[in-house]
């Protein structure tokens, strides 16, 4: 940050999780390229370093733009909002860039509308912008919050918002374009500005909604846009608004590699593995060559963890190293303490960037292919509401099934009775059935005494 109104990119680096990192895979080696919003110029400075691009620039505030000029073959300080502000420019540019700075105008779709004029035939706009629909934004509103900040989702400078369902709309409003999503950057609400809200706790319930939002750990959307003879959408993003999404509350372990040769961990060597919420995670890192420490970040959001195995593996997958108690933590973060029990290392994170090194010799560390470890999910407030509120349920569940179970023994007794009752009733029509069988049968034996006393009478008399 330069000054209050004016704004400074992080340091760039490929392979980071952030727009500008994201946006260099779909940047060509050569042609034309506009830097729309350069600030002070960070884009032109990074791909000047390896590209044989012809690169210029748009910036608005004079002290931005007179730092970015040595980055650039031209910077114009140009008001986008300014209607016609595309005929100072050159109209042949391969690829415009245009970064987190579409939020910043109140008329974003006039100023696509002419930077779209300024693209060759087969040129591009690769945009990114905020999205407002972020869990993080959400909590805010739940908690009846809009906390403008000096950067991020809700940053003060803000005019213009962004959701998954308005970009379709958005779009539109070009006309003949074509259009798709590129890539996400996706952070959790822990990694956002308004990570400090986790620790006032959230609602059971309103965890479980928010991690089935679709899109809402989607910080940001890349999108590419090509002048088209009809509109063309992005028919698989426009579906996928209607799909719920899987859990969405997620941790992102880390493990950073420093080179030999090199001083300190950088972004660039490193490798996270997402895990949605689960209690038990077991999961592998490979590792790449000429390596001479290791550091774990086993986290990123306070919490209690418990490591349950910690070791490297050889090509063979046979253990070279384990940890254990034996071997002592000596580097690690201000914000991060440890406690042996038995086998198990408790970890108790203060904060949403804890990191320790791995204690192992580098000898060990040549021989290894990969890092395992496996470890519980955090022990924080999010966790326990959602496993609370899931309990609950699973409870309401079971209270269910007991008085289905009430209700069926019931159904059973009231069975059993009118079965009593029929097997009397069938006993009652046996008897009597038998009684009617007997008194057949006497009636038919005095009938043939009778006749047989009416034959003898009448031979007697004969």
């Amino acid at each position: 940050m330069i000054s209050d109104n004016l704004y400074d990119r992080p340091a760039l680096e490929k392979g980071m999780n952030n727009s500008l990192s994201k946006l260099l895979e779909y940047i060509p080696n050569k042609g034309k390229l506009l830097d729309v919003g350069c600030a002070t110029g960070e884009l032109g400075a990074f791909l000047s370093s390896y590209t044989d691009l012809e690169i210029d620039a748009i910036e608005a505030h004079p002290e931005s733009a007179e730092v970015a000029e040595q980055h650039y073959q031209n910077v114009w300080q140009i008001d986008l909002e300014t209607k016609g502000f595309s005929k100072q420019l050159e109209k042949n540019y391969d690829v415009i860039v245009i970064a987190d700075v579409l939020e910043h105008l109140r008329t974003p779709e006039a100023t696509v509308i002419e930077l779209l004029d300024c693209l060759t035939t087969d040129g591009k706009l690769l945009v990114s912008i905020p999205n407002v629909a972020h869990a993080a934004v959400i909590l805010q509103l739940l908690q009846q919050k809009f906390t403008y900040l000096n950067h991020g989702l809700l940053d003060k400078t803000h005019v213009r918002f962004f959701s998954p369902q308005s970009i379709p709309n958005f779009m539109q409003l070009l006309g003949n374009v074509g259009w798709k999503l590129l890539d996400r950057v996706e952070i959790g609400v822990q990694g956002t500005e308004f990570a400090e809200e986790l620790k006032n706790g959230i609602s059971g319930q309103w965890v479980q909604m928010l991690s089935r939002l679709p899109e809402a750990n989607t910080y940001q959307f890349l999108l590419e846009i090509k002048p088209s003879k009809a509109y063309s959408p992005d028919a698989q993003f426009i579906n996928s608004l209607h799909e719920v999404s899987d859990l969405g509350i997620f941790i992102q372990p880390t493990v950073f590699f420093q080179k030999k040769g090199e001083e300190s961990f950088s972004g660039k060597d490193s490798q996270s593995i997402r895990c949605y919420l689960t209690e038990y995670m077991d999961f592998d890192f490979e590792l790449p060559n000429d390596v001479q420490k290791i550091r774990f970040d086993p986290a990123d959001i306070p919490g209690l963890v418990t490591i349950k195995r910690l070791m490297l593996l050889d090509k063979n997958q046979q253990i070279l190293w384990q940890f254990c108690e034996s071997a002592p933590i000596l580097n690690c973060s201000s914000d991060i303490t440890f406690q042996w029990n038995n086998s198990d290392l408790n970890i108790f994170m203060t904060s949403f960037d804890p990191w320790f090194e791995v204690p192992v010799e580098q000898e060990v560390i040549e021989q290894a292919v990969t890092l395992k470890v496996q470890m519980n999910w955090p022990m924080t407030h999010d966790f326990q509401l959602l496993k609370q509120h899931k309990s609950i349920e699973h409870q309401n569940w079971f209270d269910q099934v007991d008085s289905l179970n009430g209700q069926l023994s019931a159904c059973q007794l009231a069975l059993n009775e009118e079965k009593n009752n029929f097997l009397e009733l069938q006993e009652s029509y046996q008897n009597t059935l038998n009684e009617l069988k007997c008194l057949r049968k006497k009636a038919y034996f005095g009938f043939c005494q009778q006749a047989f006393s009416k034959l003898a009478r009448f031979f007697k008399n004969k």
